[in-house]
């Protein structure tokens, strides 16, 4: 097993397609979250990740910088994929990308039932957040990285 990241942009590669095409088997097929809530406007003004296992994708998230915060979002890894740690890569590696673009403070929004992974990577919650989007329960984490 070969085990290969990318980091794109999406505005000028094609490997993007990969990150939407993940997202659309967990987000859409999976977790029934309308296409129009998953395309948020933010994809272009982003840095996304895409792990691939021999050539074959299967995990993406992305990083939306502004202001000097760092938001990371739309992580997603293949049904058949998961236990194999792909999440806390892509995480790792978003990281990593924010760090270079000098942003140590950042942020997500996970499912609830997402807090114990997001907290073993050093992710706080915010106990004064809390939404409802399309049937599903999402908490704000932050976590600030050191220079």
């Amino acid at each position: 097993m070969s085990l290969k990241i990318e980091l794109i942009d999406a505005k000028v590669n094609e490997d993007y397609n990969d990150a939407l095409e993940i997202r659309d088997m967990v987000f859409r097929v999976e977790q029934n979250i309308p296409r129009e809530l998953d395309d948020d406007g933010f994809d272009e003004l982003s840095i996304h990740a895409i792990a691939y296992e021999d050539e074959t994708p299967v995990a993406t998230g992305r990083l939306f910088v502004k202001e000097g915060r760092g938001t990371l979002a739309r992580i997603a890894v293949l049904k058949d994929q998961r236990g194999k740690g792909y999440a806390s890569i892509i995480v790792n590696a978003l990281e990593e990308e924010a760090v270079k673009q000098e942003v140590y403070y950042l942020e997500l929004h996970p499912h609830t039932y997402l807090f114990d992974f997001y907290s073993r990577l050093g992710y706080r919650k915010d106990e004064s957040y809390y939404e409802e989007v399309a049937g599903h329960e999402l908490i704000r984490m932050t976590k600030i990285k050191e220079a």
